[in-house]
């Protein structure tokens, strides 16, 4: 059997059933709670973390990434330390002095199974860091000022359409496996789960339409998986979306698998793959 994965981050389970988003629902669907393993130092479901975990099949203290990016052990360390940790703007004195960041990277991962795999954007493996820095640099003023948050959103709508075009280009070629991510709902969830749920509906809206698209493209003999890091939910401050313990997912199969921790997902794509 073929394996198609569609990682979409932050997508919420309640915003799901509430909305009544059948291309996302498919046949079986459902969510697990997030364990504090996959915590960042807030004590929020992080997604470098999970989907570290989704494409290596072990957990975070294994495969050890602990973030989008590294600047290597020393600069890390330094970063971390409790003095230094708060300052702002840290990222963007260590680009004038010549410093750059390297993505993060598991050793082994789902796309070893198979010389057939085709991966895009997928976090862990072959995410572009310069799209993940183009959506943090356009954040200029955060969400008080009306000009910089039309420059953040534009942003994220533009990253998003490039992330779409790339996976409708390379789901049309020949592949076994294949994953992609999308982060718009994260993204914007953030911004708009508290006051502005119509603009996140249309978001959601949206990525209904690209996981109807891509069930239409891809092969009869393929397995769909649809699958969150995580899910959103009002933050403390009443003001922002924050990260929720739910992990949406969903499959186009009458199976009674259903996951229980991101290793799991390992582990049904290596069984999947050997199936006829």
């Amino acid at each position: 059997m073929r394996v198609c994965i569609i990682g979409i981050d932050g997508l919420e389970y309640n915003l799901v059933r509430k909305w009544k988003l059948r291309g996302l629902m498919q046949k079986r669907y459902g969510y697990f709670i997030v364990t504090d393993e996959y915590f960042n130092k807030e004590g929020v479901p992080y997604t470098p973390k999970v989907w570290a975990t989704v494409i290596s099949g072990i957990k975070p203290k294994e495969h050890k990434v602990s973030g989008f990016y590294s600047w290597g052990k020393v600069l890390d360390l330094i970063r971390r330390a409790p003095i230094v940790r708060h300052i702002k703007g840290k990222r963007f004195l260590a680009y004038k002095l010549g410093l750059k960041p390297k993505a993060s990277r598991v050793s082994n991962s789902l796309f070893d199974l198979t010389e057939d795999a085709i991966a895009v954007y997928v976090p862990g493996y072959n995410d572009v860091l310069k799209v993940y820095l183009t959506i943090l640099k356009s954040f200029k003023g955060g969400m008080f000022l009306k000009e910089g948050l039309n420059e953040y959103v534009k942003t994220i709508w533009r990253i998003h359409k490039l992330r779409k075009k790339r996976t409708f280009e390379e789901i049309k070629k020949d592949w076994k496996l294949f994953m992609t991510y999308f982060d718009l709902l994260d993204l914007l969830g953030h911004l708009y789960y508290v006051k502005y749920p119509k603009k996140l509906r249309i978001a959601y809206m949206e990525m209904d339409r690209v996981v109807e698209k891509i069930r239409r493209i891809v092969p009869e003999d393929t397995v769909i998986l649809i699958l969150s890091d995580h899910g959103m939910e009002e933050s403390p401050d009443s003001i922002t979306g924050n990260h929720s313990g739910r992990a949406f997912w969903s499959i186009n199969i009458d199976t009674e698998w259903r996951p229980e921790d991101f290793t799991d997902i390992y582990k049904a794509v290596v069984r999947w793959l050997g199936s006829s």
